[in-house]
Formats: C-alpha cells, sequence, structure tokens
C-alpha cells in the first residue's frame, strides 16, 4: 500500500478525531456541566494510564514482525500473530480488573461536587472502550502497521469514530444520563473489529487455534518507555482534578484538547505512516535511504509544526469565545496558551526524534532519557504547584519535553545515525520563530460568527504558512554557508 494512501487515510481519520474531540467536551460542559467535564476528562487520563497494562507489546511486536512479512514467512508471521493475541487477551483481562478498582479508587479520593457512583459509572463506562480494543482490534493495529497496510485499520478506526459522533450528538441533546452516553460510546469498537476481521481474512495469514509462544524482543524495555510516559501525559490532570479541583483540570483538558489535536494528526503521521516504513527500510539494510527520509521529514515537520501552533496561538482566544460561548467559567489564559504552544512545539519536533529510535528498535538505550524526562518534570512540578496554578503544571511539561528533545538529538546523532544539519537549522529557525513572533505580539482575531472566525482563520493559517516559508528561505541560505554533514 502506497505511502500516500496511508497519509491520506491517517489525514482522515483525524479529520474525524477531531470533530470527535472538540464535540465530545463542548457537550458535556454545555449540557452536564464543567465539573462533569473535568471528571470525564480526568478518568480519561486514568484509564490511559492503565493502558500501559499493554507492556510495550504494539511496539515491539511490530518491529519484530518487520523481518517475517519481508521474507513472505507465512508459518512465522501466524505464529506471531497467535502470541500477540494470547497477550494481547491477557492484557484485557488484567485491565479490566485494575480499571475496576481503580474506579473505585478514583470516586473515593476525587473531591468532586457528584457523588461517588456517578463517578465510579463514568469511569467503568470510559474504560469499557479500551477494554473491547485490547481484547479484539488491538492484534490488527500491529499486523496492519508491520505490514504496511495501515490504511485498512484507519478505515475501520473512522467507522468507529462516525458512530462515536453520531452517539454523542443525538443522545447528549436529548440529555441522556451521561453515564448510558459514554457507555454507548464505549460500545463502537465492537463495529471496528467487525470490520478488522473482514479485512483480515483476505490475506494469506491466520491465527492458529493452538497457542505458539513466541519471544518479543525489548518489550521489557518498550514498557519502560511506556510507563515513564504515562507519567508525563496522563499525570497533570490527574495532579490538577486533585490539587486545583474539577473546574481547573476542565480547563486544562480543553486547552490540551485543542493544542494536542496538531500534535495528535502529525504524531499520528509518524508513528502510524513513517516509522513502519522506516523499520522496513532498515530491516532491507538501506540505512542511506532511511536516514535520509527522516532527514526530509525533519524539516517539513518543523516548519509545518511552526505554522500550524502559531496559527493556534491567534485564533485560541476567538475559538474559545465561539465553542464555550455558554460556559459557566473563562476557559483562556495568554501565560496558559503560550505555555501549551511551546510544549506542543517541541513535542512535535520530538516526535521525529523517537521515531528513528523506535524503528531502529533503540529502546533499551534510550530508557535512561525517557527517566531523565519524568525526574525534570517531577522536580519543575514541585515547584510549580507551590504557585497554586495551571502554569506551573505547564512549565512542568515543557522544560521536561525540551530536556528530553535535545538529548534524543544527541543520542540519535552518535548512536544511530548523523544527518544532514538541514534539520537541526530548521528546527532551530521554527522555535526561535515562535517565541520571536509571540513576544512582538499576536495580532487579536474578532469574530462573531462561525463564518467570520473561518473566515479569520484562512487568512492567519496563510499568514503563518508564509512566516514559515521565509524562515525556510533563512535556513537555505543558513546551509549553503554551513558545510553539510552526509549521513553514513
Amino acid at each position: 500500500m502506497s505511502l500516500r494512501a496511508g497519509v491520506t487515510s491517517t489525514v482522515l481519520v483525524q479529520m474525524t478525531n477531531i470533530v470527535y474531540g472538540l464535540l465530545l467536551p463542548r457537550l458535556l460542559i454545555l449540557k452536564y456541566g464543567s465539573d462533569v467535564n473535568g471528571v470525564v476528562s480526568g478518568a480519561l487520563q486514568m484509564v490511559s494510564f492503565l493502558a500501559i497494562l499493554e507492556a510495550g507489546l504494539s511496539a515491539a511486536s511490530i518491529r519484530q514482525l518487520y523481518r517475517p512479512l519481508v521474507n513472505r514467512d507465512s508459518a512465522e508471521v501466524s505464529n506471531m500473530m497467535s502470541s500477540v493475541r494470547y497477550y494481547y487477551l491477557r492484557v484485557a483481562g488484567l485491565f479490566v480488573l485494575l480499571a475496576g478498582l481503580g474506579g473505585v479508587a478514583f470516586a473515593l479520593v476525587l473531591h468532586a461536587e457528584m457523588p461517588a457512583l456517578l463517578v465510579l459509572g463514568i469511569t467503568w463506562s470510559i474504560a469499557l472502550g479500551p477494554a473491547i480494543d485490547f481484547a479484539l482490534t488491538s492484534k490488527f493495529l500491529v499486523y496492519f502497521s508491520a505490514a504496511g497496510q495501515i490504511t485498512k485499520y484507519q478505515i475501520a478506526q473512522m467507522s468507529a469514530m462516525i458512530g462515536k459522533i453520531s452517539v454523542a450528538i443525538v443522545f447528549a441533546q436529548l440529555r441522556l444520563n451521561v453515564v448510558w452516553l459514554l457507555l454507548l460510546i464505549a460500545l463502537m469498537p465492537l463495529a471496528k473489529w467487525l470490520i478488522l476481521l473482514k479485512f483480515f481474512r483476505k490475506d494469506p495469514y491466520s491465527f492458529p487455534h493452538h497457542y505458539q509462544r513466541v519471544q518479543i524482543d525489548q518489550r521489557g524495555s518498550v514498557f519502560g518507555h511506556q510507563l515513564l510516559g504515562a507519567v508525563i501525559y496522563s499525570g497533570p490532570i490527574l495532579v490538577v482534578l486533585i490539587t486545583l479541583g474539577a473546574a481547573s483540570a476542565s480547563v486544562f483538558s480543553v486547552n490540551s484538547m485543542i493544542f494536542g489535536l496538531s500534535y495528535g494528526f502529525l504524531s499520528m503521521v509518524v508513528g502510524q505512516v513513517f516509522v513502519p516504513r522506516l523499520g522496513r527500510l532498515l530491516v532491507s539494510g538501506r540505512h542511506a535511504d532511511a536516514v535520509r527520509l527522516h532527514a526530509r521529514m525533519s524539516v517539513l515537520l518543523a516548519f509545518g509544526s511552526f505554522t500550524v501552533i502559531l496559527s493556534t496561538m491567534v485564533l485560541l482566544p476567538s475559538f474559545l469565545g465561539l465553542y464555550l460561548d455558554r460556559a459557566d467559567q473563562s476557559y483562556y489564559s495568554r501565560s496558559t496558551a503560550l505555555l501549551f504552544g511551546l510544549w506542543t512545539l517541541i513535542n512535535l519536533l520530538k516526535a521525529l526524534q523517537q521515531a528513528i529510535v523506535t524503528a531502529a528498535g533503540h529502546f533499551e538505550g534510550t530508557l535512561w532519557i525517557s527517566v531523565v524526562e519524568v525526574t525534570v518534570f517531577i522536580v519543575v512540578l514541585l515547584f510549580g504547584l507551590r504557585l497554586l496554578s495551571l502554569d506551573g503544571v505547564v512549565l512542568a511539561l515543557f522544560v521536561s519535553c525540551g530536556v528530553k528533545y535535545v538529548l534524543l538529538k544527541i543520542y540519535c546523532y552518535f548512536r544511530i545515525a548523523r544527518r544532514s544539519v538541514s534539520s537541526t537549522v530548521a528546527e532551530v529557525l521554527s522555535i526561535v520563530g515562535f517565541v520571536g513572533i509571540c513576544a512582538f505580539g499576536l495580532p487579536v482575531v474578532v469574530a462573531a460568527s462561525v463564518i467570520s472566525w473561518v473566515l479569520h482563520a484562512v487568512v492567519v493559517v496563510l499568514a503563518s504558512s508564509m512566516a514559515a516559508l521565509a524562515l525556510y528561505s533563512v535556513s537555505a541560505i543558513i546551509n549553503a554557508i554551513i558545510p553539510r554533514l552526509e549521513p553514513i
């Protein structure tokens, strides 16, 4: 399946994710209140944290499937998929157990102005969706990613997301109890499973009825990365929820959701399209081609990220004014938005460093970098909590992410492959350009309607693209002056 098809399907899936990601919080805030949205956001992060029970199975299995798929070894592929299915069923069972216990603990610890049974029902309903995915669909993600057929998985994923959007719109308007609403949404992965099963049956592989144990390399190291990553991505909103309250957690979740849309889209393209492509190039011995692909993508991602994040910063106040025009509290703060923007930009630049680490299988060698990231996050967070504000939490995310980004660049340069300096120049210029424009002052967009906002958004994105093009021209001049380091 072509690279273009993979990117196109990823874009379409992410568009449905964006619609759902924007729709659900708005419906919860306007129909059920900010406290409910805060609790739902916290429960989502707690369930996401429990998803580390997968323990690196996906990433390690995908990498290990590259070689037998390239060699068309049907027996080894089938045995490998049998092991993956067995492990995921075990993960699903353990996830259900811990999600049940975690839901009870979450309801007891959380100091929200709502009954504990309601909090428990929200948490268990949210946990049902990932449990179904672990038991039925995750094994197909492993296979189709490794085989370069991610479009098939994306079609099924998009169908499930359309189902979630339809359920959310219809039943939230009817003011259905929020627990039942979340429960219906959680059942949508069943539709995805049926579609994936039909696709898989057309391929020349199978899931043997007897269990074949296949050792999955470096799974422990991948699990270590996921565990530490869960602290970074799931921990902050739980800290805000417990220390600052459900209303503040709602503000954090909305800002995180908006800035996370761009990160989710670009990281999905990197993780589900380019990492498998890089992995297959490396397994085939085409190291120079892999390094060149990674360098080109680094330049494109740097200036693309600059354009998206700068546009988001300019459009955010007016967007929140329309998006939550009848909300029970304010959701915009310039300092919080700036810190979110910086964190997201660095996170996007870090994604491609992590991509080549994953494709090359350097999980164990980079585990110490994730340890440093979490240590820095905790230290800065402890200082930030003394400020009793969201800014302290987001500052901890930004600083720790920046440290990991620098360490990953150094590691990749010395341990994996030396690249042209063009990618580093592009990344530095995107950061400096973003900070400089924000410091100089951002224009104010005033939009009284959705149509007016969309027209303004087109102009803002075009202006941001022109700024990115100017930075690209500067990088071209710099690269013409500085000698290039050829890949080795």
